[in-house]
Parts: C-alpha cells; sequence; structure tokens
C-alpha cells in the first residue's frame, strides 16, 4: 500500500486522503463481490449448469482464455451472473472436462467422450467479472 501512497501524490492532502478513501472503498466491494460468487459448480448436458443451488442456462458462448473461462449464466427468474471459472482451482481432469463441454458448445467436436458424457463436476472459485 505504500507504493500505492507514492503513486498518489497529487500535492494536496485532501485529495490523497479522498483517492486513497476511493481505492480502499473499491477494494472492499471488489472483494465483497468475488467472496459472494464462491462456490461449487455443477455443468450439465448442454448449457445446464448447477450452482448456488439453482438451476442456470448458459446465454453467450464462454469465453476461454489459458487460464480460465468466462461463462454469462441465466437462473429461472431471469437473474444473470458472469463468472469467471479459473483453471488454477480446478483439478486437470475437471478443467479437461470443463473443455470438453466448451469444444461441444463451439462445435469443435461433435461428440464428448464417453467418460465425461455425464456430469462434469467443478469445485473451483467462482469470480465475478
Amino acid at each position: 500500500m505504500g507504493g500505492l501512497l507514492l503513486c498518489l501524490d497529487t500535492g494536496a492532502p485532501l485529495i490523497d486522503a479522498a483517492l486513497v478513501v476511493t481505492v480502499a472503498l473499491e477494494c472492499r466491494r471488489s472483494l465483497r463481490r468475488v467472496g459472494l460468487r464462491v462456490g461449487a459448480v455443477s455443468v450439465n448436458s448442454g448449457n445446464a449448469w448447477e450452482w448456488r443451488g439453482r438451476r442456470w442456462l448458459m446465454v453467450r458462448r464462454p469465453w476461454l482464455v489459458s487460464l480460465g473461462m468466462l461463462v454469462t449464466l441465466e437462473d429461472t427468474r431471469g437473474q444473470r451472473e458472469r463468472l469467471w471459472l479459473m483453471r488454477d482451482s480446478l483439478d486437470e481432469g475437471s478443467w479437461r472436462a470443463l473443455r470438453a463441454v466448451y469444444s461441444v458448445l463451439n462445435g469443435e467436436v461433435t461428440a464428448v467422450p464417453p467418460s465425461r458424457s455425464e456430469s462434469a463436476r467443478t469445485t473451483g472459485r467462482c469470480a465475478l467479472r
């Protein structure tokens, strides 16, 4: 935090204090939002997901990067959530199963291997983007 304070030195103490308070409040808000979105995710066939005891449908194609996958889900009440499923919070088998589901959704393959055709269960952390 000391490095942050040096970068925010505007020469006006009140502006510096306001900037530090703003950054601290935004950090707290961001951590609270991430904490609310931690939990186990179950990917069923196609675009049906189970999370927080509710059924969710994938409403957009997932965006995949090397460190994780961003999915946009909508529940039966119309509530939408954008979740990051991070690769380092999943075991290797769960990550591969999730990638297999992603490949089917994007038309990269025509079928999921039999060992992964059932539910691909993940227990990683989910974070809002």
